[in-house]
């Protein structure tokens, strides 16, 4: 695929996918669509022409691992990254697609690893009925989250930002510093009502208490302070923002998305920060 084609990102939600549709023809790769499908209708209506489509994995569908090794020059470090992930994995790594993601620190590493059947199980739930069979990339959530946001939202690369994105019965959670993804977690919110009050609350506690863990690892790494949480995603209404206002320290808000960055030919369905992940799949 030439750094000019069409890509296309789809984040399933519950009963529908958000699709955004970004055209490498323009400056700066600027999304031109983002559609809301319901699952039923997404063989009939997606429309790939030739595009690179990238669907969103379930974050707990995606092993990750922290790799650390000496960067040398005689060495590809992407083959050297593929092969301390492989040995990590209990089962043959030909069973895995196996990815890399540079943290920005020397030598240090996110290796991610994903069975192909499984991966190839989720599209089918997607794209099940479309004839021909299309062929598809993968990728983990929490990091197309991260993805969208370094690349179509407003932000100071010097500040530590935390995202979190309320999907289908789990939150994905990033953290980005100097224009790379530092930290990735998940947290299972199944069974819990965001638009409950209780449930609301029983949400921001867990997040906070996970989001807490994470910077006390990073803290070696990374001197900076979390400077705001950005929530995105199904977060109905104000009653989750509100509970996660009370519980956390820092600016609690929603992703700012940069305007330049869109050309859309017409308003997307719903709130434009719940397509951010869909927006970081199709990142090249």
């Amino acid at each position: 695929m030439t750094a000019s084609a069409s890509t296309i990102g789809i984040d399933r939600r519950a009963d529908h996918c958000c699709v955004a549709h970004v055209d490498g023809q323009l400056p700066d790769r600027r999304v031109v669509a983002l559609e809301t499908m319901p699952l039923s209708e997404m063989p009939e209506r997606l429309t790939p022409e030739g595009s690179q489509i990238t669907i969103g994995l379930p974050d707990s569908d995606v092993i990750v691992k922290n790799l650390f090794f000496e960067p040398a020059a005689r060495w590809d470090v992407s083959l050297l990254g593929q092969f301390e992930l492989s040995r990590s994995l209990l089962d043959d790594a030909d069973e895995f697609a196996l990815s890399m993601i540079p943290t920005g620190k020397a030598g240090r590493y996110f290796g991610l690893a994903v069975r192909h059947r499984r991966a190839e199980a989720f599209a089918q739930t997607i794209l099940a009925d479309y004839c021909p069979p299309l062929p598809v990339r993968y990728e983990m959530r929490a990091a197309a989250l991260a993805n969208g946001y370094l690349h179509f939202c407003r932000h100071d690369p010097a500040h530590l930002v935390c995202l979190a994105d309320i999907g289908d019965g789990a939150i994905s959670v990033c953290f980005a510093h100097h224009d790379h993804i530092v930290g990735l977690a998940t947290i299972p919110i199944r069974g819990l009502d965001p638009s409950n009050s209780a449930d609301a609350q029983e949400i921001a506690v867990t997040l906070s208490t996970v989001v807490n863990f994470k910077l006390t690892a990073l803290a070696a790494e990374v001197t900076a302070p979390l400077s705001a949480l950005l929530v995105s995603g199904s977060t109905d209404g104000s009653m989750l923002m509100s509970a996660l206002t009370r519980y956390w320290p820092t600016q609690v808000s929603l992703p700012c998305i940069d305007p330049e960055r869109l050309h859309l030919s017409s308003p997307a369905a719903g709130p434009i920060e719940n397509y951010l992940v869909a927006m970081g799949l199709a990142v090249e």
